[in-house]
């Protein structure tokens, strides 16, 4: 069920997905990190529980769009060996 719905995809598609994903990645962890920053500096008190709790926060949450990148990915390059092999 999951394959079929990548099946009538086109390339470009496809390659807007994969920088969506990238921009998802890298954001989220900006942000995870500006975050851990800030309590770094303004909190005080059971700092290490706290940033041991972001971080894992932060893994959690950006492993779905990690796993999608890599999914589309390797739907991009089996869609343009297709393209290539059926010009050749």
């Amino acid at each position: 069920m999951e394959s079929n719905r990548y099946t009538d995809i086109t390339l470009k598609e496809l390659t807007l997905q994969r920088k969506v994903s990238v921009a998802i990645i890298f954001g989220g962890a900006f942000l995870m990190s500006a975050l851990m920053t800030v309590v770094g500096l303004f909190v005080k008190q059971d700092t290490d529980i706290i940033m041991l709790v972001l971080s894992s926060a932060t893994v959690l949450s950006i492993l779905p769009s990690i796993l999608r990148f890599i999914k589309l990915n390797s739907l991009l390059r089996s869609k343009t060996a297709e393209v290539v092999y059926s010009r050749s």
